[in-house]
This record gives C-alpha cells, structure tokens and sequence, in this order.
C-alpha cells in the first residue's frame, strides 16, 4: 500500500473517531466538568476556591538549586530538597486566605529513603545471588506492603497542615492489606481493575481527618466501571485501526505507532482521571462541607501535551513552570461548598485536635505511591 494512500485511509477511518470522542468529551466537560456532577448550592452557601500564587520564574531558581545540590550530594540533598519544594508550593496555596503548612522534617525523611534503598538492595542481591530466594522475599514483602502504605500516608497527612490544625489519617493494616495486596493482585487481569480504583479512592478519602472531622467518600463503584470500560472501549478501536494502516507504511511505522498509541492511549487516561476525580470529589465531604471539582478533559489534555512538548524541546528546562501551570489549573478547580462559615468549622475541628494529634508524628517514611 502505497503511504500517501495509507495516511488517506486512516484520516477517514480515525477522523470520525477522533472528532467524535473530542466532541462528546467535550460536551461533558463543558457540563459542570463531569457526567456526575452534584446539584448547584443554595443561594445562601459559600463557594471557596482554592488559590495558587506560585510563580514559574520563581519556581525554577528553587527548583535549579535542588537539582544542584542534589547531585553534588549524591542524592542525600534530595529530602531537603523536596521540604523545600513541598513549603513552596503549600505557602502558595491559600484557603480563605489562609495557606497550608509542610511541617515535615528532612532528615526523618532521609532516613525512610535509606531503609527502602537498603530494602531494595536486599531484594536485587538476593535476585542476582539466587532467583529462588524471591519465591520467599517477595511474599514477605507483600505482607509488608500495606503497613509501609499505611505509614506514608500518616507522613503526608501528620505533616500537613492548615490554620495550625494537622490533618491526619487513620487506616489499618486490616482494610489496607485487602485493598493493595488482594484487590491489587485480582485487578491485573483488567476486569476487577475498576472495583480497585473505588476502593483505593474509598479507602484513602474515608481515613484522612481534619482534627476530629473524617472526610466521607459516598461514590458508587458503578461510575467507576462505567467510565473505564466505556472509554477503554472506544479508544481500544480506533488504536486497532491505527495498528493496522501505519503497519502497512514501509517507513518509521514504529515510531509512528508508538507516537499515535502514547497520544491516543493518554488521551484516554486524562480522560479516566479526569472523570473519576471530579465524581470523587463530588461525592465526597468534610462534615458539613461539600466539595466540587470541574476539571475540563480538554483543557488538561492540552496543558499535558504543551508542558511535554516544551520539557523536550527545552531539555527539561521548562519542567517548573509545566509543574506550577498543572498544579494551578488542578488547585484552581477544586471548591469547598459550606452553609456555616469556615471559621466555625475550624473552630470545631480544633476542639478534637488533642486526640487527633496525640499520637507521635515521628513516622520516617516519607513515600511516592501515585496514590
């Protein structure tokens, strides 16, 4: 097949597809930013938004700094490094007026990154001295797993904080062990994927206090199943038929169905995270505070593929300012819908904040699960 005549076949195969999706999509977003959006608030309710105030010139002195000294150091600068960068972020980021707190410490978070180095190392020793020995390692570090994600979680939320009122979270090994060992491990072959991604959001939103004040997650499981299968379907066939033309281009199919997979294969995903955020936070409250999320699918499609075209094109040099653009339109999104005033709110947090916080918040495991 000649590849001028190969291109004209997958533009009339795909068009229709692409611009459907788009439009359909679009439509969504444009309406209240998601298929499940809540009921608007009552006229006497207050809508808060968060504010985010970071620079991205100011942003890249920091972050060049923390490059810096993090590869001088070989790495042992990187936990400072991330205080730093988290301090920045959470002071320009205002509730009310009022901005949040990262009250963590460094050199606790050092220490939690030399024991997992050192748990890592243990595991590709005992991969490289004998592969046998990860038939035995391994079922101990699933048994493992769950506690280490309970304690990351407690060092986010512990070390976070607003009007000098610490949030917190509560799980327990127990739910934490079902969600991320059993469901994880049932979820691969793709089927139960959905049910874990509501149970991981149920269990995470639903441990998580401010002061005395849970958050409750009231989403069902079903938009969940809905959202992903409806749209892993629909993206699944036009990447069929991009497979099937590009492969008959005698030149760089590869790369060119590699290119159109990851462009078709992300937009599918933002899609999905986009969806299924806006629904979370839509069904989720804080007490007598609602929340709302109006993420626009297109809008953060096109911030992704600007902020990557531009970290390739610079060599990385625009990474602070796609890292505060996105943080921006994520945080600039998200409402906190109250009947009362939030002071009265804080106030009644605050009278729970000794048990909420009597615990010692010396948890050394500061971790990165995409959670």
């Amino acid at each position: 097949m000649h590849p001028i005549f190969a291109l004209f076949l997958a533009l009339i195969v795909l068009g229709p597809w692409v611009f459907s999706i788009w439009f359909l999509l679009r439509r969504r977003a444009l309406n209240a930013g998601s298929p499940f959006s809540i009921a608007p608030a009552a006229p006497d309710t207050r809508r808060l938004r968060l504010e985010f105030t970071a620079d991205g010139t100011e942003y890249f002195r920091i972050w060049v700094v923390n490059v810096f000294l993090s590869v001088i150091s070989l790495g042992i600068y990187s936990a400072w490094a991330k205080v730093r960068r988290i301090q920045y972020f959470y002071a320009h980021t205002r509730l009310d007026g009022t901005p949040f707190e990262y009250l963590a410490s460094p050199a606790k978070i050092l220490k939690g990154r030399v024991i997992v180095v050192g748990m890592l190392a243990i595991l590709i020793a005992a991969a490289n001295f004998s592969p046998h020995l990860l038939y035995l390692i391994i079922p101990v570090f699933l048994q493992f797993f769950p506690w280490l994600i309970n304690k990351a979680l407690m060092f986010k939320t512990r070390n976070t904080a607003y009007r000098n009122i610490r949030f917190n979270f509560t799980g327990t090994y127990r739910r934490s062990y079902w969600v991320f060992v059993v469901l994880l491990a049932l979820s691969v072959t793709g089927w139960l994927y959905p049910l874990f991604h509501h149970r991981r959001k149920r269990y995470i939103y639903n441990n998580i206090r401010y002061g005395r004040t849970s958050f409750q997650f009231q989403g069902e499981f079903g938009p969940f199943y809905g959202t992903w299968f409806k749209t892993v379907l629909v993206g699944g066939i036009p990447l069929v038929f991009l497979g099937l033309l590009i492969g008959a281009l005698p030149y760089a199919s590869e790369t060119l169905q590699g290119l159109c997979n990851l462009l078709i294969g992300g937009a599918v995903l933002i899609y999905i995270h986009v969806t299924l955020t806006n629904y979370s936070w839509q069904t989720t409250n804080l007490g007598d505070i609602r929340f709302d999320c109006t993420l626009d699918y297109s809008a953060l499609f096109f911030i992704y593929l600007k902020s990557i075209v531009l970290i390739i094109l610079t060599a990385g040099v625009y990474i602070p300012w796609a890292k505060v653009r996105l943080l921006r339109y994520r945080f600039e999104n998200l409402f906190l819908i109250t009947d009362q005033g939030l002071d009265e709110f804080v106030a009644d947090a605050e009278e729970g904040q000794a048990t909420a916080t009597g615990e010692e918040v010396g948890e050394i495991f500061d971790l990165d699960f995409g959670l």
